[in-house]
This record gives C-alpha cells, structure tokens and sequence, in this order.
C-alpha cells in the first residue's frame, strides 16, 4: 500500500517537475521561437520589402519629380512653342487681316472719291442742262415781252432766288479784314459786273430774236475763247492750245453763221459781240470774287442787271401785265431755274470736280441749246451748220485744257 502510495507521489513529483521543466522550456522556447520567427526569413523578407517598398517609393517620388519637372518644362516650352505658334498665327491673321481692311479702306476711299467726282460732274451737267435749254426759254418768251422787260423780271427772279444761300449757305472767306471793307467791295464789285451783265444780257437777249437758240449757245459759249485774248492787254499768260481752240472756234463760226455773201447775219453778230462782253463780265467777277462773297456779288450784279433793263424797258417798250403773264413759264425758267439753281449746282458741283471736267463739261450748255432748240422749237440746221458746231465744240474744250509735260492733261 505504501509502496504504491510512494509510487505515485514520485511519479507526481516527475510529472510536476517535467511540467514546470516543460513549462520553462516551453516559455524559454517560446521566447527563443518568438526570436526565432522574429528572425525568419519571412521576417527578412518583410523587412526587405519593406525597405525595397520605402526605397521605390522615393524613387518613384524621385522619378516623378524629376518626370515632373521635365513634364513641365516639356508642357512650358510646348505651351510657349503654341503661345507663339498661337501669337504668330494671330499676327498672321492680324496682318492679312489690317492688309485687307487696308486695301478695302484704300478702294472704298477710291470708290468714295470717285463717286463723289462721279457725282459733282452730274450736278455741273445738270447745271449744264438747265442752261442749254435756257436759251430755248429766251427764245420762246420773246414772243410775248421784249428783251428788256424778259431780262428785267428774269434777273429779278433771279436775285431773289439767291438769297436762301445767303443765309443758310457758309460764309465765304474773303481777303478782306473789316465789314465796311467788304460792303464796300461787295457793293462796287456787284455794281460794276451788274453794268456789264446788262450789256451781255441785253445783247444776247436782242439777237435771239434773229437767229435760233442752237445758234445762239455755240456763238454765246465763244466766251471761253475771248477771256483769255482779253487777259493778254491786261497781261495775263496765254497758252498754244487757247490760240488753236481759238482757231477752231473761227472756223467753225465760219460755218455756222457767215452766209453765201460772206456776211454774218444780223442776230448772231449781236450774239457774237454779246460774248465779248459775257468775257468781260468773267473777268470782272474773277477781280472780285477772291475778295468778296460770290453769293452776295451775284445778288447785287443780278439786281443792277434787272433794275437797268426794267428801266431801259419803261423807256423802249410797252410793259403789259398780260405780256409777261404769258411768257411766264420762260421767265421763270430763265430766272429760278437758270439763276438760282443751276448756279447752286455749279457751285456745289465745282468744290470737289477738276477744273479741266466741269469747264469741258460746262461748255456742252451749246449742245443742249441746240438739242432744246430742235425738241421744243422745231429748230433745223444743215449739215454745214452742225460741222461748224462740231468745230466750235473742239475749239471751246481745246482752249480749256492745258497740257503738262509730267502729268499730262492739267486744268
């Protein structure tokens, strides 16, 4: 019984020993395993990974530092290379563009220039027309009043007209510095043309009696021929071409108006001496015009004209209400349209017309007095008449032209 007893307190005593021997090296083991795993190569590994991981993580930060920073340089320069790609594509475009705004400019500015000769020689034909018929006009109101008591209500109607432009027209520039000056200028000036006015007119007026209206503009436009002639007694320069138109003229002249007996008839020799004296009325109102409103100038040379034949009328002819009524369609004609707006045409036509085209284009009031004279008048001229119009037409626009050396044709 004791023995066994004994037995088995030893084998409780190897057992607790083995246990706390076990126990310690299975804690001693397992500190030493927990090294050791710490120590495996997994660990290793683990640490390795780790450090390659943290390793290729800078140089990854690296890298795209690095790719960064060339990226944007790479972006910048490609972003600058654009920029000025871009920036020299819209100069580009600026340029073509602002060259062809510029050539548009330049043409429109052509178009505009021309348009607006285009326009203002259409204004001095029109002028030019209105004139023309104008003789047509005086022709048929002799029928009904004389010339004196024609030209007396004509130039009145004529003087009014003017004065709209007078006050809603710009004030001319004139050479002179003081009011009392310029009245006294505009007075002596307007005075003077008037008085000549009167002869021309009267001149003109009488011989259209005798001849035709067609005859009586081409005789009448041979004025253009003895204003330079005068100017050489008042020692003005004259030119080839005025001797030649001049030359022209008188032959034409010969055609036109000197008979078989080598007589010119009577009307279109007082048409003819009417021309003189409308080249002497020219030059007056050129001494005075650069000194004087032109406006004004032509009112008071238009009311001298009209009290000057109202007066020589009350002396010479018989004035009837009647008589003036029925040619009052003439009348008004040779005054409001002959005067006062054929004269605002010229004169807004002339400002932007070169002074070659508007004398030229103003010299064909002879053919549309002619042209009236056959529409309105039945008015027929031979064929030696019309060559001798032809003649005096080229000799007019020859003695208006002047011919350069460098530029060609000059006015």
């Amino acid at each position: 019984m004791e023995t066994s007893a004994g037995l088995s307190n030893v084998k409780k005593k190897e057992v607790r020993g083995l246990e706390d021997w076990s126990g310690g090296e299975m804690e001693c083991w397992s500190d030493w395993s927990d090294g050791a795993t710490w120590k495996r190569p997994q660990d290793f590994q683990t640490s390795k990974k780790k450090k390659l991981e943290d390793w290729s993580d800078w140089r990854i930060g690296v890298v795209e530092k690095w790719s960064g920073g060339m990226i944007g340089v790479v972006e910048k320069w490609s972003v600058g290379v654009i920029g000025v790609m871009v920036r020299l594509g819209n100069v580009r475009r600026t340029f073509k563009r602002q060259k062809k705004i510029t050539i548009f400019a330049k043409i429109k500015l052509t178009l505009v220039l021309k348009s607006e000769a285009l326009k203002s020689d259409l204004l001095l034909l029109l002028a030019a027309i209105i004139w023309g018929f104008a003789f047509v006009a005086q022709r048929a109101g002799m029928e009904h009043v004389g010339p004196f008591t024609f030209n007396g209500v004509r130039f009145a109607l004529g003087s009014l007209s003017l004065i709209p432009l007078l006050y809603f027209g710009k004030p001319a520039r004139t050479k002179t510095a003081t009011c009392h000056h310029f009245n006294k200028l505009t007075l002596t000036g307007g005075l003077i043309s008037g008085i000549v006015l009167f002869v021309a007119a009267t001149l003109q007026q009488t011989g259209i009696i005798y001849t035709t209206a067609g005859k009586a503009g081409f005789i009448t436009g041979l004025y253009v021929i003895f204003v330079p002639i005068i100017g050489l007694f008042i020692r003005q320069k004259t030119n080839l071409n005025i001797w030649l138109g001049a030359l022209l003229a008188a032959v034409g002249l010969y055609f036109l108006s000197i008979n078989e007996n080598f007589a010119i008839e009577f009307g279109d020799s007082l048409v003819l001496l009417s021309a003189v004296f409308f080249a002497f009325h020219i030059i007056v109102i050129g001494r005075y015009s650069s000194m004087v409103g032109a406006i004004k100038l032509s009112i008071i040379q238009f009311a001298t004209c009209s009290v000057l034949s109202l007066v020589s009328a009350g002396f010479t002819e018989e004035i009837i209400l009647a008589g003036i009524m029925d040619a009052a369609i003439p009348i008004v004609y040779g005054g409001v349209f002959s005067v006062g707006i054929a004269y605002t045409l010229q004169v807004v036509g002339q400002k932007n017309a070169h002074p070659s085209s508007a004398s030229i284009i103003l010299s064909l009031e002879s053919l549309f007095a002619v042209l009236g004279g056959w529409l309105l008048l039945s008015e027929q001229m031979t064929t030696r008449g019309l060559f001798g119009c032809g003649l005096m037409l080229a000799g007019m626009v020859l003695a208006q032209v002047k011919w350069g050396r460098k530029k060609g044709v000059m006015g």
